[in-house]
This record gives structure tokens, C-alpha cells and sequence, in this order.
């Protein structure tokens, strides 16, 4: 192999190895994260490239050149040709190979272009979404503040716009539910007295509120002297935020178990402790929790085939309404998955628990506690199924002829030593105490 080629390959080498040196530098320069910035090409790498250029083809020429003197003859002038003709191929190679450098460089500087392009795009385009989330929190809070302050208005109609308003505002923005659940639930709880047209009136001293059984009903006044039409307006206000609990808190499953409500909303945690109710009903609903503590419950209360995973329904009060053979709530159906705690609750009328040839009896998942209950009519639980502990400790109930009075399995009346004071229907009262079978 003639010496002029392999000090060829060498110089060639020797460019290729530069250029990965350059590029290697480059890339050892980020800006930010994921981003690669390539120097200024400076005045002296273009010096030094001519100089590398003179260089390489005066060293190879030269090495050649020199060889060449032992030659005589016509041999001579051909090596000293032959020394020239390759000191000026080695030239133009790293002449080539400095200008594949720099084509390498421009390509890799456009590449690079083109990703801080598309990271600028990106970048816009998070800021626009952000911009876009920030203006739509701002018009749900602005919506909902406007709700909530239509909410304390002194008329009726712009309160139950306000309800409309955060029903709208909720199903729209499955994050903000939850919070406006909380809202109406706010609202129910606030202080209420029901019309005692819409109550019982032989249970009167049950209510946590003040009525009066012997008060005037006249359309100008109810029973406890305030504006009849006011407190009318109040109660469809209030029917309005019950009846949109129910709306979305019924998913009526299909044959798969799906629901097929659009407007379901799921998991939500209703509170409504130390409300009045008048009327609720909740037929057909799923919760993830309910509590209603010391709740009171006017008029016909309605769980049928309600599903809640925890309920507590402790020292809460159940009035029927204005009809003496109205029952005061109807569980048919219901399940109650994780527990149900009913303890010291008093149900003026008979509660139905049972089953019969509409639905089936209410299901105990877990542990159910009715201790301290008061059954003023007894009360309806033939058919529920208990899987786990029930409890009636301390319960009691008046014993009336024709009064129902179907208990869990192991449980049972026995007679008070001291009659429980309790409303009187002129005749003979006599109270019993639920105990354990094997007691």
C-alpha cells in the first residue's frame, strides 16, 4: 500500500475524531431540561480549520517529498509529483471533512431549532390550558357564590333559582358535586317549622320544633302565627332541594347493574343532622354515607329500596302526618351495606322494615343498632334480613290492640315495670320493653 494512502486515512481519521469532539462538547452544554444549545462558532475555528487545511497537506507532502531523494532518473520528478498531487488530496480531504463538520453542526443546529419549537408550542399550549382552567374555576366560583348568596334571599322564587343554579353548576363539574351537596344539605338543616297540616297531630310533643295543635289554620295564619303564604313559600323551596337530592342520587341500574340515570351522581356523602324534613323521600337512592342525627322526619318518609354503604340515624325523630293511620317511614327494600345505627330514635308511627309482594325486606349487611329506639306503634320486620348482630337493647314499645308488632328472630316484649309516659289516644297504654330471647 503506498505510504501517501495510509497518511491519508490517518488525516482523515484524525478529522473524524475532531468532529466527534466538537459534537460531544455541544452536547455537554444543555439549557434547562432536555434542551441541547450549541455554542457560536468563533473567528479562530475558522483560522485554525485554513491552518489545519495548510497543515495536513504541506506535512504529507512534505513526508513524501522527502522520500523521495534517493530516487534518480525520470523517477525523481515522478515521486516529486506524485508528493504534490497527494499534499493537495490531503488538503482537500480535511477540507471535506471540516465542511461535513460544519454540515453536520448546521444540521444538528436545526434539529434543535425545531425542538425548542416544539417545546415553545407545548409550552403555549400548557399556559392556554392552565389560563383556560383558571378562567373556568373563576366562573364556577363566581356562579356559585351568585347561587349561595340567591340562597339568603328573602324570596322565595331567587332561591329556588339558586337552587337550580348549583344543581346546573354540580352536574356540569363532577369535582364541585360534593361541595354542593354539602350546600343543600346547609340548607336543609337550617332552623324550620313546618306547618301542622303537614304533621301529625296527635304527636305534637315529638317535634324538636315549636307547634301548636290547637292553633288556627286559616289561610291567613299557621298554626304558630307566622305569614301562611311565607311559610308555604319556604316549604316548596325546601321540597325543590329534597327533590334534587333524589333526582341525582338515583342511578337506576339496568340488568347489568349499570346505571342508567345521566344524571347520577355517585359516592356523594350526604349530612343532614338536626334538619326538619317534611315528606322525604329518597326512594330508589345510593349513597356512599347518610346522616341524619337528631333529624326530624314530618309527614311520609320514603327509603324504599335505598342503598347507603353507612347510616346513622341516631336520636332522630319520625312524625307521620296529619292522618292518624299514616305510617311514619317505609325502609322496604333498603340495604344498608357497612351499618346502620338507628339508636335512641323514636318513630311515632310503625316503621316498615318488611317484606312483602312489592318488595323485599330491608338487608342488614353488617351490625344494626336500635338501641334505646321508641316504637309508639310498633313496628314492621318480618321478612328483614339480618346478617349480622342486631341490638334493641333498652327499646321499647306500646303494646295497643292492632298495633303491628313483628320483631327481629330472638327478640321479644316484656312488660315495663314503669310505664314510659307517652302520648295518650284515651286508651289503656301500656309500654313494653324489647329483650334478647335468651335473657
Amino acid at each position: 500500500m503506498p505510504r501517501w494512502t495510509r497518511w491519508s486515512g490517518q488525516v482523515s481519521t484524525f478529522a473524524g475524531g475532531l468532529e466527534h469532539a466538537v459534537l460531544v462538547a455541544d452536547q455537554l452544554d444543555p439549557v434547562g431540561p432536555q434542551r441541547v444549545r450549541l455554542r457560536p462558532l468563533r473567528w479562530w475555528w475558522v483560522a485554525a480549520a485554513a491552518v489545519l487545511v495548510v497543515i495536513a497537506g504541506m506535512s504529507v507532502g512534505w513526508v513524501l517529498w522527502s522520500q523521495g531523494r534517493g530516487l534518480i532518473g525520470s523517477a525523481l520528478p515522478q515521486a516529486r509529483a506524485d508528493s504534490i498531487r497527494t499534499g493537495l488530496a490531503a488538503a482537500a480531504g480535511t477540507g471535506a471533512a471540516l465542511a461535513l463538520l460544519l454540515a453536520v453542526r448546521r444540521q444538528r443546529s436545526t434539529e434543535i431549532a425545531l425542538d425548542l419549537q416544539v417545546d415553545d408550542l407545548v409550552q403555549k399550549e400548557q399556559i392556554a390550558s392552565v389560563s383556560a382552567h383558571d378562567a373556568t374555576e373563576r366562573r364556577i366560583t363566581d356562579l356559585y357564590a351568585k347561587a349561595v348568596e340567591q340562597l339568603g334571599s328573602d324570596k322565595a322564587l331567587a332561591r329556588l333559582g339558586g337552587l337550580h343554579a348549583l344543581e346546573r353548576l354540580a352536574h356540569d363539574n363532577v369535582t364541585h358535586r360534593q361541595t354542593i351537596v354539602d350546600v343543600l344539605c346547609a340548607y336543609l338543616r337550617m332552623p324550620y317549622t313546618p306547618n301542622t297540616r303537614r304533621i301529625s297531630r296527635s304527636v305534637p310533643d315529638l317535634l324538636s320544633t315549636e307547634v301548636s295543635p290547637d292553633a288556627s289554620d286559616s289561610p291567613a295564619q299557621n298554626s304558630d302565627g307566622r305569614d301562611f303564604g311565607r311559610c308555604e313559600q319556604e316549604h316548596q323551596v325546601r321540597q325543590t332541594a329534597q327533590r334534587i337530592l333524589a333526582r341525582h342520587l338515583q342511578p337506576f341500574r339496568d340488568t347489568k347493574g349499570q346505571p342508567s340515570n345521566p344524571k347520577f351522581w355517585p359516592a356523594i356523602d350526604v349530612d343532614l343532622t338536626g334538619a326538619c324534613l317534611v315528606d322525604f323521600a329518597m326512594n330508589q337512592c345510593e349513597v356512599h354515607t347518610i346522616t341524619c342525627n337528631n333529624t326530624t322526619f314530618a309527614g311520609e318518609t320514603l327509603f324504599r329500596a335505598f342503598v347507603r354503604d353507612l347510616a346513622f340515624v341516631q336520636a332522630a325523630t319520625f312524625v307521620g302526618g296529619p292522618a292518624e293511620d299514616t305510617f311514619t317511614a317505609d325502609f322496604r327494600g333498603a340495604h344498608f351495606g357497612s351499618g346502620a345505627w338507628f339508636s335512641y330514635t323514636t318513630f311515632a308511627g310503625d316503621p316498615w322494615f318488611n317484606a312483602d309482594e312489592f318488595f323485599p325486606g330491608a338487608h342488614f349487611g353488617q351490625y344494626a343498632s336500635f338501641k334505646g329506639t321508641t316504637f309508639h306503634r310498633g313496628a314492621r320486620f318480618d321478612g328483614a334480613l339480618f346478617e349480622k348482630d342486631v341490638d334493641f337493647t333498652d327499646a321499647r314499645t306500646r303494646s295497643d290492640p292492632g298495633s303491628d308488632q313483628d320483631w327481629p328472630r330472638n327478640w321479644m316484649e316484656s312488660p315495663e315495670t314503669d310505664p314510659m309516659d307517652g302520648p295518650s289516644d284515651n286508651r289503656t297504654t301500656r309500654w313494653n320493653r324489647l329483650i334478647a330471647a335468651d335473657e
